[in-house]
Parts: structure tokens; C-alpha cells; sequence
């Protein structure tokens, strides 16, 4: 009973944490709409472009993972309200550490795709790295590491805690997907070490550029931003409540609680 307890305290706590963060972290939800729009107008702007375009577009997708990272970090670990201001302050920030995530993953699928032409096997690699290395956006924001290293850690943090990281994860992604089976490859890529979140605005994007979106295409993109959004703040409070010494110490808090 004390191990149960000591797996479902902390998904409580985060989910907990996440509803009492969603509103005063709204420039983060903005700012993940925001960007998640503009990545994919500027990519389709610079199209093309080739690969020099395809290079503009990696930056500044990877200079907006950085910034949405950043603003959930006050939000997450200085567990204070963002000012509409940070989001500016914040553009470049992380950009270094998630151009280090990408770059191992571009490589490896021009060595898996390209060269050997195993793209099944790629598929399959990366529902392997979903799993193995799943806290990587929270590592970066709440750890110290980069590139190798920091996949490393995203491991390791798995081998000991993945019994209290994955489960509630894993039903709400379930759920979702019975919700909306038309999203469910967004929703396997968007929570992970590709950073899909940002992806968001492929949900609206279409519409924007062909017509006038209807008022309930608007309510939702807006419903699946602030949804996505929550479901990292989740991810993030349940990170830094169960990196703190894993399964044997929150077992030993329970026993003093007892």
C-alpha cells in the first residue's frame, strides 16, 4: 500500500500544480500558439529554399522549443506568474541545448532513412526514443547537460522512475486518442525528445492559410493549445517531484507520513 501511495501522491501533486499553473502561465500558452503558427508559416514561406531555407526554419523552430521551455521553467520551477514581457526576453534561451537534441536525431535519421533506406526501421527507432528518452524537453529546463549527455540522463531518469513518469501519461494520451483518432501520430510525437508540441499548430494552420477559420476551428486550436499546455506544466511539477531520489525515498516519505 505504501509503494501505491508513493507512485500516485506525486501524479496527484502534478496534476494539481499543472490546473493551479495554467492561469497564471497564459503567456506560455500564448506563446506556444504563437509559435507554433509562425514555425509553420515561416516553413512553408521559405520552402522553396531548399536546404538554406530548411536551415532557417530549424533555427527558429528550435529557438521557439527553447523559449516555450524557458517560460514553463518560471512557471514550473520558480512556480511564479510570467510576465507578458518574458516571452520576448525569453526568444534564444535553451536554443543551444534543444539544437544538441535535434542534430543527434537529424543525424541518425539520415544514416537510418537516407543512406541505408530503412524507413520502417526508422519508425520503429522512434517509438523506442519516445519512451527511452521521454523527459528530454523537462531535462533540459530542469538539468545541467546537452546533446549524448542529456539523453543520457533522460535514460537513466526512466530506468528509475518510469513506473510514476509514464502510467497517468500514457492514460490521458489513450483517452485523447480514442478522442480525436485523426491526431494520433501528433499526439505519439508531441510529448517526447522531437519536441512535437510545437507542432500545435498544424492542427489550425491549414484552415488559416485557405480560408477564414470558423469560430469553433478557432475554440479549438485554442482548446488543444491550453491542453497541450497543461499536460507539459503536468510534466514538468511530476519531473521535479519524482527527480528528487526516485522510488526508494518517496517510499520512505510515506512511511513518516504513516
Amino acid at each position: 500500500m505504501k509503494h501505491l501511495t508513493a507512485t500516485l501522491r506525486p501524479i496527484g501533486t502534478a496534476m494539481l500544480d499543472a490546473t493551479r499553473a495554467l492561469p497564471r502561465s497564459w503567456p506560455a500558452a500564448l506563446g506556444l500558439a504563437t509559435y507554433s503558427v509562425l514555425v509553420l508559416a515561416i516553413s512553408t514561406l521559405l520552402a522553396p529554399l531548399g536546404f538554406a531555407g530548411g536551415l532557417v526554419v530549424g533555427l527558429v523552430h528550435a529557438a521557439a522549443i527553447g523559449s516555450y521551455l524557458h517560460l514553463l521553467e518560471i512557471a514550473v520551477t520558480q512556480r511564479r506568474a510570467i510576465a507578458f514581457t518574458e516571452i520576448q526576453e525569453s526568444f534564444g534561451t535553451y536554443l543551444w541545448e534543444v539544437i544538441s537534441v535535434l542534430w543527434i536525431f537529424f543525424l541518425a535519421q539520415i544514416l537510418v532513412v537516407w543512406i541505408l533506406q530503412l524507413s520502417a526501421v526508422w519508425l520503429g527507432l522512434m517509438l523506442v526514443a519516445f519512451f527511452a528518452f521521454n523527459p528530454t524537453p523537462e531535462l533540459i529546463y530542469q538539468g545541467r547537460s546537452r546533446g549524448l549527455e542529456l539523453l543520457k540522463d533522460a535514460l537513466r531518469f526512466v530506468r528509475q522512475s518510469g513506473l510514476v513518469w509514464f502510467p497517468a501519461q500514457v492514460l490521458i494520451l489513450l483517452a485523447l486518442g480514442a478522442a480525436l483518432p485523426q491526431h494520433r501520430l501528433f499526439l505519439l510525437q508531441a510529448f517526447g525528445p522531437s519536441f512535437g508540441f510545437l507542432d500545435v499548430g498544424g492542427l489550425f494552420f491549414t484552415q488559416l492559410m485557405s480560408r477564414t477559420p470558423t469560430w469553433q476551428e478557432l475554440a479549438g486550436f485554442v482548446a488543444a493549445v491550453l491542453a497541450a499546455h497543461w499536460f507539459l506544466l503536468f510534466r514538468g511539477f511530476l519531473f521535479k517531484a519524482t527527480g528528487r531520489g526516485g522510488r526508494r525515498l518517496r517510499e520512505w516519505q510515506e512511511r513518516l507520513r504513516g
